[in-house]
């Protein structure tokens, strides 16, 4: 598993969403604004980046990629760290943080329905399967503007020109192919936990009626996924001053 690393404090380990990477991170500038309070790692999962693939069976579960992650966490010597993911990056430090809070005692989810990640598509009676398969599909001709065409993910033109730039479409398209039929989603971590993402997300209004039910800190941004991410300035903000009482408690 390929990561980029820097700083010392507090560590905080960060996994990004399918189409991102941990260069694409630094890149906006959350390596170097955490890296000032934190020791930071910003992985590329498994098929990601610079990581090597996973066996496509094992892509479509997230224990591969659960156990690199807590095989890094030794690695770095980290105890009660900060696990962050976004999107799909989400659910990694969910289920880290269930199996080993002794590693990810706290856990930031950006971007990300607070759900089962069917659920959106089924309101929408939209199958799931058939949008990543038909997404992939396109990934597989080259055919870019048909990815965005019918993605379900909102994103602007500078964002989408980053995913062309940073991604290779047959890798993405087999990533998308291994999570169809994978309920996944989040699923409450049992540690302390802080949610954020866009109002211009779709699941917005479900995740606000979800969120107040749930035993997590959370905020919302302008704007849609693209906005949420590019925002690291202000994210980075919201995540310390969540993590300033949490810490001070451990």
């Amino acid at each position: 598993m390929s990561y980029l690393a820097a700083g010392d404090g507090s560590p905080i380990l960060i996994v990004p969403a399918v189409e991102q990477t941990a260069e694409w991170w630094a890149d906006v500038g959350y390596l170097d604004l955490l890296a000032r309070n934190h020791r930071v790692v910003i992985v590329d999962p498994m098929g990601h980046g610079r990581s090597g693939f996973a066996e496509p069976a094992d892509m479509g579960r997230p224990e591969p990629t659960v156990g690199a992650l807590s095989a890094l966490c030794e690695h770095e010597a980290f105890a009660s760290a900060t696990v962050w993911g976004f999107d799909g990056g989400g659910e990694y430090a969910t289920v880290l943080a269930r199996r080993r809070p002794d590693i990810a005692a706290k856990v930031v989810v950006a971007g990300m329905y607070l759900g089962d990640a069917r659920q959106p598509f089924n309101e929408i009676r939209i199958d799931r399967r058939s949008v990543l398969d038909r997404l992939a599909d396109a990934l597989d001709a080259g055919d870019w503007a048909m990815f965005f065409d019918i993605s379900p993910w909102l994103t602007n033109a500078a964002y989408q020109a980053e995913v062309r730039e940073r991604n290779d479409p047959m890798a993405l398209a087999m990533q998308l192919r291994a999570i169809r039929d994978r309920p996944g989603g989040f699923v409450l971590p049992g540690v302390a936990t802080f949610a954020y993402w866009g109002e211009g997300q779709p699941f917005h209004r479900a995740n606000v009626e979800r969120v107040e039910a749930m035993p997590i800190s959370w905020a919302t941004l302008p704007g849609d996924r693209a906005n949420v991410f590019a925002a690291a300035s202000q994210v980075v903000d919201l995540v310390e001053g969540f993590l300033r009482p949490v810490n001070a408690a451990v």
